[in-house]
């Protein structure tokens, strides 16, 4: 197989539907299924948890279950800061290591900012062998 740095997420969706190659759920393969793949720690080890919140009661903050939410707020999914997140760290067989990981996390920032900020479909130089 060919190393095609720069295939960004459409392009690898496209190349594992091209090849029949069904997604987790039997289906066909998207650039979004990709993106979040790509994004998940555990792939390099770790377990992350409370990187959303889902809660219809409580939220986590300072690293414990804290204060009722709002009405408003009650179920909604909402994006929690980094600083809140927890990480256990090689809690999982390794896909990759956390070097490459890294760096493909780096890429499709670069890229996204390239892009005025929006999400990013490219991962260059990390792409896998196609």
């Amino acid at each position: 197989m060919d190393r095609r740095p720069g295939a960004g997420h459409k392009s690898i969706a496209d190349e594992l539907n091209r090849r029949g190659v069904l997604s987790p759920r039997g289906k066909l393969w998207q650039h979004t299924t990709i993106r979040e793949l790509l994004k998940n720690p555990a792939y390099y080890g770790a377990i992350v948890w409370n990187r959303r919140s889902e809660s219809k009661f409580y939220e986590v903050r300072g690293g414990r279950a804290d204060k009722v939410k709002t009405a408003i707020r009650s179920g909604a999914v909402e994006k929690v800061s980094k600083s809140e997140w927890i990480v256990i760290e090689s809690a999982l067989p390794a896909i990759v290591d956390r070097p490459m990981w890294d760096r493909a996390q780096s890429a499709a920032s670069v890229r996204a900012d390239r892009a005025g900020g929006r999400a990013s479909r490219s991962i260059a130089g990390c792409s896998p062998a196609f």
